[in-house]
């Protein structure tokens, strides 16, 4: 893989590292190991309904940092722009906004980091600029022309892939890059 050569301040993974939700994470490391290998800035991610924590450590390891219900600031010419990351929603039902939001000051840009599109609202209602997603893998079951009759999520089907917004709060909910057991 060559080196990523441009302008960007990071990169995001919205969860899902492997496509089992049970046993060894060996090769799920070794494949995101991989596709982080030309990548020359700071990667963020969140964990999603596949991954369990005791994969946390590795992943950092490797350089990402794991948003836990957290966020940190990205800072570029004076200004900062905060990445926030919720747990997953769905299985451990561990997602707290209202904590990963806790040391952002009002009124400064938040960029939302969720696996599941499944807090958008809150997210939008907490003055949220831009969410993140994921999970939905485009829709499990589409019709020709890309629409999505059954996701994994109970979220509306606008918010199975690409861009949305709620309210103000712009969203992007991508398709995935195939799975790593």
């Amino acid at each position: 893989m060559s080196s990523v050569t441009s302008n960007n301040d990071a990169c995001v993974i919205t969860g899902d590292f492997r496509g089992r939700t049970y046993g060894p994470f060996d090769r799920t490391l070794n494949v995101v190991r991989d596709a982080l290998s030309g990548v020359k800035t700071c990667v963020f991610g969140v964990l999603g309904n596949h991954d369990t924590a005791h994969i946390v450590p590795d992943l950092e390891a490797i350089g990402i940092r794991m948003l836990l219900n957290e966020s940190e600031a990205l800072h570029r010419d004076g200004a900062r722009l905060w990445i926030a990351g919720v747990d997953d929603p769905d299985h451990y039902r561990t997602d707290d906004l209202e904590r990963a939001l806790a040391g952002v000051p009002r009124g400064e840009p938040v960029v939302l980091l969720a696996h599941s599109t499944d807090g958008f609202k809150a997210a939008a209602a907490a003055g949220l600029n831009l969410m993140l997603s994921g999970h939905t893998h485009g829709g499990q079951i589409c019709l020709p022309g890309g629409i999505p009759v059954l996701t994994s999520t109970r979220m509306p089907r606008r918010l199975a892939r690409g861009r949305w917004h709620q309210g103000t709060m712009h969203g992007y909910t991508a398709r995935g890059s195939g799975p790593a057991p």
